[in-house]
């Protein structure tokens, strides 16, 4: 997973922008693919989500496409999901964001108390 972080600091105020979620559990993104997925079969999304880059290794890539392929062939079995390998592929996942997006909430905290302190 990665995510973008911008700030613009003005006078009396810092502006944070983040694009993406470095707050996200281990499990998180998964669970919103599997969402997204189930919205597909119920005839909510006009097409299949596409597999986050960058958050599972090739095994758990290859499960996902060939989960998405058995969805392509049933788009309207929404009881499909229920086979949905959420377990083999969380077995898998690894979380490079957490200690990161962490330490970005600390920074962020710690510079509008100091700026609390100083009347800024």
């Amino acid at each position: 997973m990665t995510w973008t972080v911008a700030v613009k600091d003005r006078s009396s105020c810092t502006f944070v922008l983040v694009q993406g979620h470095p707050e996200y559990s281990t499990t998180s993104l998964l669970r919103e693919y599997r969402r997204d997925l189930q919205r597909f079969l119920r005839g909510e999304r006009t097409a299949t989500p596409a597999i986050p880059v960058g958050y599972v290794d090739d095994e758990s890539h290859r499960l996902l496409e060939s989960f998405e392929a058995r969805v392509l062939a049933t788009p309207t079995d929404p009881e499909l999901i229920r086979t949905f390998l959420s377990r083999p592929v969380e077995q898998r996942l690894v979380n490079t964001w957490q200690h990161s997006g962490a330490r970005l909430y600390a920074n962020w905290l710690r510079l509008i108390r100091r700026r609390r302190q100083c009347g800024a």
